[in-house]
């Protein structure tokens, strides 16, 4: 038995450490096998909560005057916090040692953990004595003495006030009903607010008392309903008078006096929480979550206000399912599935304050981060917003450097995605956007954004350099299942190197996290292949043609006498004659040559792909998305060993932009030669688009861009060309090819379908017997019945019909129009 409770004692000290946050799992982990044996014959998990309490009040009743103060108070820190944990699940078992508690609460403060022994003395006394039945009077007594000694001690930190007002309240709320003791606690503290916000002076002698009476004032009026005839205050509208106090106290010289009169205001709120709706209250908060802001203490405790708010708002939902049976919860319900317990009021002040609160998750303290997203934690859990408006922040929120918070936010996007199925599909390109823009704040200024990190080297790995992992990947990585949706994402990220407008430093952190995806199968790599060649064959022409008119060349006059001169490239476009035609002001070049880093960056991307998964043209060829799935659905078994993604080009023309240096690195000789080698492969990619044929610009008009509204307003699409085949498609195959988009073949309906072209429907020869219609008869028919059939029947292959060959004809032909 001995060695058994030493077990558990040493589990027990193990989740104490602060350091280990393994609290919360355990805690739920307790309740939960609790709750499976509330109904059996045999407890051991009860039993064995009761052996440990017993052993952990045994150790520390003998070891009070055996150790110093500091040890001892250690010790006692640590054993205490074992027996929270254990009350919470089963205050119970600590009842029947409730009452060697108080003497603690009297300890001296002589070192830090001292208050920690306080503190979770009031705590575990605030959850233990509401559950005990004919508590004796001298152990109430000996709480409220304790807990109102406790305010007037020096050196007392805000938490371990807090927990004391909590106690006092659970005990005289609850049990003893002896409000006069805390009414004479609140008037006094509250005559010292009154007569120091009459005269804002910086006296220090004042300021140390201030700090203390503006978080009891406020921690009592969080706890006790001053206004009730229970409490007997006299004075009216007592809150109201309260906030006007403390937000006069917000314009006082101190700055610490502000910042605790700013956190007391968050106490009062949770009891008036409609307070936070009025406009200054609303123009207070607002302005310290606004990124301008450079108070980061002000603005952290706003968004822990905001934290505590909703936390107690949980805590009342918890407690409504805690004491209710099923049926009348499912009664109890809303029209959104929450609980009516739950009031709207909450949800407006979250939708009120969601848009600054997000941009807080930007900011470049860690501090503000985790406030910002232990309170997006909570509204998930109590489903305060559309989650919608949560994902790109969550997917910004899971490329954290810091692992706790990435993993947290990734946690909470696998929730949301599981319950609301494909809605973090359709905000994933909004997600990626965002992670860059974090990305961007976090990371030193003046430096290149690269989309990937490099993991740590395991035992394994430690003789060769690890692959490095896209920032994004987690989120691609519980999307990648559905086939679909991957595809959206990929297709959409792939889109915006269409936009003229995109930065340049995005489209790189774009094309580093595809580049390291963490494709499982050859149809994920394939299909980027697939979808970067329609592009190519779109932006690489078009950035060509402007990077030439820009350098002005004059062709010859032509010799048959006609006034358009001939264009002669191979004459035109040599070096020196490039050279010679340079005009002064380069900035248009220079332009031009920012249009081509795309081009740049898909040409470096495709090569990437090919090699590190060893794809062949032939393969290449071959793939079509719209095969079956179990077709390229077989795993990528090999990826081979080789050098970084690194498109240098475009790396450098991002550092150079940051540092302010491209005038000086674009000159003239520079951009004749950008242009040449970028001439040469242009004519590489069109003799490519040439041979693919009408495939590749039905590849490209298959899938428009999703965010079309972003497009830049002189980006237009040419009009049709009357000249259409039978296919669908233009008979000119280079001009398509040149342009993918020009020439439509399928015509899109409002859905964004493609639809088979209508044909005519030719009317039967006199005398054809007409074709049976549905599905054929199962039962025998009769001879006369089987002849006309088959007439028919033997027209269309026999046997089934002519419906079913029909079926499988038209089913042929509609592929050839699927993207």
């Amino acid at each position: 038995m001995t060695n058994l409770s030493a077990g558990y004692l040493q589990v027990l000290g193990m989740l104490a450490d602060e350091a280990v946050p393994a609290t919360e799992w355990f805690e739920k982990m307790l309740k939960d096998l609790l709750k499976r044996e509330a109904e059996a014959k045999h407890k051991p998990v009860h039993q064995s909560c009761k052996l440990i309490i017993d052993q952990i009040f045994r150790q520390l009743l003998s070891a009070s005057s055996d150790s110093s103060a500091g040890e001892d108070s250690a010790g006692t820190a640590k054993a205490l916090q074992a027996v929270s944990l254990l009350a919470a699940c089963l205050p119970e078992v600590v009842m029947p040692h409730a009452q060697s508690l108080p003497p603690f609460l009297s300890q001296t403060l002589r070192v830090g953990s001292d208050q920690k022994v306080i503190s979770l003395t009031a705590k575990i006394l605030g959850m233990v004595v509401p559950e005990m039945k004919n508590p004796p009077e001298l152990f109430l007594a000996q709480i409220e003495e304790g807990c109102t000694a406790l305010f007037l001690k020096p050196n007392v930190t805000i938490q371990l006030l807090q927990d004391n007002v909590e106690c006092l309240a659970q005990v005289v709320n609850s049990v003893t009903g002896n409000y006069k003791i805390v009414r004479d606690l609140f008037e006094k503290f509250w005559q010292l607010l009154v007569q120091v916000a009459g005269h804002l002076r910086n006296d220090p002698a004042t300021i140390m008392r201030l700090h203390r009476g503006l978080c009891i004032v406020a921690l009592i009026v969080q706890h006790f309903d001053i206004e009730s005839e229970a409490f007997g205050y006299v004075s009216s509208n007592m809150k109201d008078r309260l906030v006007e106090v403390f937000l006069t106290l917000l314009k006082h010289p101190n700055a610490t006096v502000q910042s605790k009169a700013l956190q007391s205001l968050g106490f009062i709120f949770i009891r008036k929480p409609e307070t936070m709706m009025q406009s200054k209250i609303q123009a207070i908060y607002t302005a310290m979550l606004s990124p301008t802001n450079q108070n980061i203490d002000m603005k952290q405790i706003v968004l822990a206000n905001l934290v505590r708010y909703v936390e107690h708002e949980e805590s009342l939902v918890a407690n409504i399912e805690e004491h209710t049976t099923a049926q009348e919860q499912y009664a109890s319900l809303d029209l959104r599935g929450n609980q009516s317990g739950a009031s709207e009021l909450p949800r407006k002040i979250i939708f009120h304050y969601l848009k600054s609160i997000l941009a807080c998750g930007r900011d470049g303290e860690l501090d503000i981060r985790r406030e910002v997203l232990n309170l997006v934690s909570a509204v998930v859990r109590l489903r305060f917003s559309n989650p919608q408006l949560l994902i790109p922040y969550l997917m910004a929120a899971a490329t954290e450097p810091f692992e706790l918070q990435s993993a947290k936010a990734e946690t909470l996007l696998e929730e949301i995605n599981r319950k609301y199925h494909g809605s973090v599909s359709t905000k994933a390109l909004d997600g990626v956007r965002e992670s860059f823009t974090f990305q961007r704040v976090i990371r030193p200024q003046h430096s290149v954004l690269r989309g990937y990190r490099v993991p740590p080297a395991t035992g394994q790995q430690s003789d060769r350099q690890p692959t490095p992992v896209s920032l994004i990947g987690s989120v691609y990585s519980f999307l990648r299942p559905d086939r679909n949706h991957r595809r959206s994402l990929i297709t959409s990220m792939l889109n915006t190197f269409k936009l003229e407008a995109s930065q340049l430093d995005q489209l790189l952190y774009f094309a580093d996290n595809i580049a390291y995806f963490g494709f499982q199968t050859q149809d994920e790599p394939l299909f980027v292949l697939y979808q970067m060649e329609p592009i190519m064959a779109m932006i690489c022409p078009d950035a060509l043609q402007r990077f030439r008119k820009a350098f002005k060349l004059t062709p010859a006059p032509r010799e048959d006498g006609e006034t358009e001169p001939e264009y002669d490239e191979d004459d035109l476009e040599t070096p020196d004659n490039l050279r010679r035609n340079v005009p002064s002001d380069l900035t248009e070049l220079r332009y031009c040559y920012r249009l081509c880093q795309p081009s740049f960056l898909l040409i470096g991307l495709k090569k990437f792909i090919e090699d590190f998964y060893g794809f062949s043209a032939a393969k290449l060829k071959e793939y079509s998305p719209n095969e079956k799935q179990a077709v390229w659905e077989k795993p990528i078994v090999t990826r081979k060993q080789m050098n970084k993604f690194h498109p240098g080009i475009v790396v450098e023309f991002v550092v150079k932009d940051y540092k302010k240096q491209l005038d000086e690195f674009l000159n003239a000789e520079f951009l004749v030669k950008k242009f040449l080698g970028f001439k040469a492969v242009v004519s590489q990619i069109d003799e490519a688009a040439v041979s693919a044929g009408p495939e590749l610009a039905d590849r490209s008009t298959a899938e428009e861009p999703d965010d079309l509204e972003e497009m830049p307003d002189d980006f237009e699409i040419p009009e049709e060309s009357d000249d259409v085949g039978p296919d669908g498609f233009s008979s000119e195959s280079g001009s398509s090819v040149a342009s993918p988009v020009k020439k439509r073949g399928a015509k899109q309906d409002a859905g964004g379908t493609f639809k088979k072209p209508k044909t005519p429907k030719k009317k039967p020869d006199p005398g054809t017997p007409k074709k049976p219609r549905g599905r054929p008869r199962k039962t025998p028919v009769k001879p006369v019945k089987k002849q006309r059939g088959g007439g028919s029947g033997g027209g269309s292959g026999g046997g089934g019909g002519s419906g079913g060959g029909g079926s499988d004809d038209s089913s042929d032909e509609d592929n050839s129009f699927l993207p």
